[in-house]
């Protein structure tokens, strides 16, 4: 835009301009050299403009990724793992998850696994509307995980009140289940009154209590490091009951995570060689892959603010060499008059 808009108002001169009055014009004229210089500053002008849009892009995205995420991010991997390929019940899932839990916590430098549901900071999650007595459901205002008990402790999720899920708080269809909830939970639903043995239900209004809140952990981002924490309340629907859906194996190291994925890659395959993993990652890339649109952005700015900066550095040298070959004569007139080199420079700035 910058060069469009620079070379249209020249070439629009100059297809108006008298050869012959152009010709015999000299660069005297204070005319034509106003208008060449204003050309210039408004190109450095918007030049300036993207360079400083660049620089302040770079920096909200270095603040953005040292945003603390409320779990740890360096020491956990992920594992996608999808039992429908193969067919399994409600039963054999269970003991998949099961072998693969007590097979990966045998391995050196692991020092927890856990199970859940949704991963993390991958743009994409599960909600639902929540309801307590006396209050009203609107559509979705809350977001939703199920985990295992060992889920806490090996994100670096803290608990702030209460306990953690029990091998009884199990879900099950038709009674009263358990749950933990976040401090953005608290806050949104509760209006800071206690939160432990608070009932709520799912759903547009609040006929009968489904779940009894257990815990209080630390808010965590959910889909993105942009978003601000949302309220979310944790399940325990992992069992020889629950439905055979896909689960996500999250494994705490204390390295490098990624020496782990082998490892993990081998004990799934000697328990079903045909179960896939179809998704793997730490959770340090889930993290950088959030920010896919910012560092495309960044990418973007940068190269046109570099490329405008080009550009403004040709305007000004061409308008400069302008000046010094039409102003030759009078230059030399004056170093003749004992002019030295700083007179020369002061006269064409």
């Amino acid at each position: 835009m910058t060069a469009v808009f620079c070379a249209i108002a020249p070439a629009w001169k100059s297809s108006r301009s008298d050869v012959n009055t152009a010709l015999k014009s000299t660069i005297s004229d204070r005319r034509n050299v106003a208008f060449q210089s204003v050309l210039c500053g408004v190109q450095v002008a918007l030049c300036t403009t993207l360079l400083i849009f660049a620089s302040l892009i770079v920096r909200s995205l270095s603040n953005l990724g040292a945003t603390s995420a409320g779990f740890d991010r360096e020491h956990v991997a992920i594992f996608s793992i999808d039992p429908h390929v193969r067919g399994y019940d409600s039963e054999k899932t269970w003991l998949l998850q099961q072998r693969l839990l007590n097979g990966v916590r045998t391995l050196p430098r692991v020092k927890g696994a856990a199970l859940a549901s949704r991963a993390l900071m991958r743009g994409i999650g599960l909600g639902n509307s929540v309801v307590f007595p006396g209050q009203r459901g609107g559509l979705i205002n809350t977001s939703i995980n199920s985990v295992s008990p060992e889920y806490f402790d090996v994100m670096g999720i803290h608990f702030l009140a209460g306990r953690n899920f029990a091998l009884a708080d199990s879900f099950e269809q038709g009674k009263l289940n358990k749950t933990v909830v976040n401090q953005a939970f608290v806050r949104k639903f509760l209006n800071g009154r206690n939160a432990l043995g608070a009932r709520f239900a799912t759903g547009q209004r609040f006929v009968k209590p489904e779940f009894e809140i257990i815990g209080v952990v630390n808010d965590t981002k959910y889909r993105s490091l942009r978003e601000v924490p949302p309220p979310i309340f944790y399940t325990y629907d992992f069992g020889r009951h629950s439905y055979p859906d896909t689960f996500i194996l999250h494994v705490r190291t204390e390295g490098d995570p990624r020496a782990i994925i082998q490892p993990v890659r081998e004990i799934l395959r000697s328990i079903d060689s045909q179960v896939p993993l179809y998704q793997v990652a730490t959770l340090s890339q889930e993290v950088e892959r959030s920010l896919w649109q910012e560092r495309l952005l960044v990418a973007l700015t940068s190269c046109f603010g570099l490329f405008a900066l080009l550009l403004s550095g040709i305007g000004l040298y061409g308008i400069l060499a302008y000046f010094v070959a039409r102003r030759q004569r009078e230059i030399g007139v004056r170093m003749a008059l004992g002019a030295q080199s700083h007179d020369v420079i002061w006269l064409l700035t």
